[in-house]
């Protein structure tokens, strides 16, 4: 079974909460008929940007998966951070050239920082 995370949890409440504004609206505007399709459309709709969201943000900034062979280093380190806090090993990538200061909340580093070639300053 896949762990919950706290992002899980914050994305399908906003998804469900987005579908019932959706069959709200179907139901003012079409009535019963109007509100059970904006609610099949509104499941169909949620399950598709759940399961395929991730796919489009590795895609538009250019990720490449960690290999095994070549970065055993980091996998290494990901894989006891895992264990250690009791979830499963995530896929782990890499975004090569500058990234915006908002990727590093989703844990995202650019190859100069994996490197230690490009420090940030911490707001300590």
């Amino acid at each position: 079974m896949r762990h919950l995370t706290p992002g899980t949890i914050r994305a399908a409440i906003l998804l469900l909460a987005m579908g019932g504004l959706f069959v709200w609206i179907g139901s003012f505007v079409f009535d019963e008929v109007g509100m059970a399709a904006a609610l099949a459309l509104s499941i169909v709709i949620s399950f598709w940007s759940f399961w395929t969201c991730g796919t489009a943000i590795i895609q538009a900034t250019g990720a490449r998966e960690l290999d095994a062979k070549k970065d055993r280093a980091l996998l290494d380190l990901v894989s006891k951070l895992s264990a250690a806090a009791g979830v499963p090993m995530p896929r782990v990538f890499e975004i090569s050239g500058a990234l915006p200061a908002g990727h590093e909340a989703l844990g995202a580093r650019d190859q100069g920082s994996l490197k230690g070639d490009n420090p940030r300053p911490r707001g300590d």
